[in-house]
């Protein structure tokens, strides 16, 4: 019953998981949902449809 943003919020406000890189994904493209998600820690915001290798890209980004 929770959005991602509030998923977001709570996983940056604990310091247990404050420094695990979110990457939001979503068919929402509106700029003010994906500065949003960014304002509140994501570290990416991916539209869909994408491609596999643009997640996989990201994913190896984050896991350095």
């Amino acid at each position: 019953g929770q959005s991602g943003i509030e998923i977001c919020k709570q996983l940056v406000a604990n310091p247990q998981t404050q420094d695990i890189p979110i990457v939001f994904m979503s068919a929402k493209t509106q700029m003010d949902e994906v500065s949003e998600a960014l304002e509140e820690g994501a570290k990416y915001y991916i539209t869909k449809p994408y491609s596999f290798s643009d997640l996989v890209t990201i994913i190896e980004k984050f896991a350095k």
